[in-house]
């Protein structure tokens, strides 16, 4: 499978589930400032017009790819990559996060939204702690106020659900300034789409087996 892939001037990770969690695995045990985000066609779309998005997207350490559609889109075998991989690299990432007794910030443009990924984490990754949280429409033209809460609260991680392009336009403009390990944007994800029935969880028990025995 070819690890990298060029779509309307975008590098993107052709990365299979095992190793997108592999890679930010890594990143968290380095003393650095790393970056990591889920991506759809809208958002390839969104940077062929937008500066911050493409540069954004360009300079990620890890990318997930999200739909086949991009692969398809410049001829690749979406070989071990399904659209589901990006709730399985979500899942053992976040599992992976509250074993190391990681710490995250929640960070999304609504009330709403902040809400349902916090009632998410809480009753999936119970260990996981959430140091704190901003909906940044609290703070209209204030990214600054964001920036400080987020180093105050001196977290790990910064999981991200803010839409596309704002996301991507927060991360352009502030990357500099903060103090955690890891970005992890998953955009305007419905949670509600990333609940594990019974079978799906032995299905899952599986592959956490496979990722950790190779």
């Amino acid at each position: 499978m070819i690890k990298k892939i060029d779509i309307a001037g975008i590098q993107l990770d052709n990365y299979s589930a095992r190793e997108c969690v592999m890679a930010v695995e890594r990143m968290l045990n380095e003393n650095a400032f790393h970056t990591v985000e889920e991506v759809n066609m809208d958002m390839v779309m969104l940077a062929s017009s937008d500066e911050a998005v493409s540069d954004t997207l360009n300079r990620l350490d890890c990318s997930i790819i999200t739909e086949k559609g991009i692969l398809s889109a410049v001829g690749e075998r979406a070989v071990g990559h399904r659209e589901t991989d990006a709730d399985d690299c979500f899942y053992e990432i976040l599992r992976r996060l509250e074993r190391n007794h990681k710490s995250i910030f929640l960070l999304a443009e609504g009330k709403k939204e902040l809400q349902e990924i916090e009632q998410y984490v809480e009753k999936n990754f119970e260990r996981l702690t959430i140091a704190g949280m901003v909906a940044t429409e609290e703070f209209v033209e204030d990214e600054d106020a964001i920036v400080n809460e987020i180093n105050a609260a001196t977290v790990d991680v910064i999981l991200s659900v803010m839409p596309s392009p704002k996301q991507e336009h927060f991360l352009s403009n502030n990357r500099g300034k903060m103090s955690v390990i890891l970005w992890y944007g998953v955009g305007n994800c419905k949670f509600a789409k990333r609940k594990y029935s019974l079978l799906r969880s032995i299905q899952k028990r599986i592959r956490i087996y496979k990722l950790e025995n190779h």
